[in-house]
């Protein structure tokens, strides 16, 4: 995979942690610590794929958002089992409504 660029051709650093997390460990990880207090906000970004994106192109596509756009906060990726094929759309559909639960649960 190449690198990140910015729009003057620079090379774009970004120290950024990767986890699949489990539920109690998700919130764990958005909790407030005693450094950040509940009192103080942090900007999150939920980014949900579409069909026909299976988890790596999903996950390559959350970084290139989140680094476009400078984000400031947790970028966070909600991966539902895309089939990533669009000839597969059916079994798709019926994975994302599976997850949908999920992702409410999240939010």
């Amino acid at each position: 995979m190449a690198g990140w660029h910015d729009q003057f051709g620079r090379e774009l650093h970004h120290d950024r942690e990767q986890a699949v997390l489990t539920g109690p460990e998700f919130r764990d990880a958005l909790a407030p610590t005693k450094s950040s207090p509940r009192a103080k906000k942090q900007n999150v970004l939920i980014f949900v794929h579409g069909f026909n994106n299976n988890f790596q192109e999903s996950l390559y596509r959350m970084a290139q958002i989140d680094t476009d756009a400078a984000f400031n906060g947790k970028a966070i990726l909600f991966a539902w089992p895309s089939k990533g094929d669009p000839t597969r759309y059916e079994d798709d559909k019926a994975a994302s409504a599976a997850s949908r639960d999920y992702l409410i649960e999240v939010c």
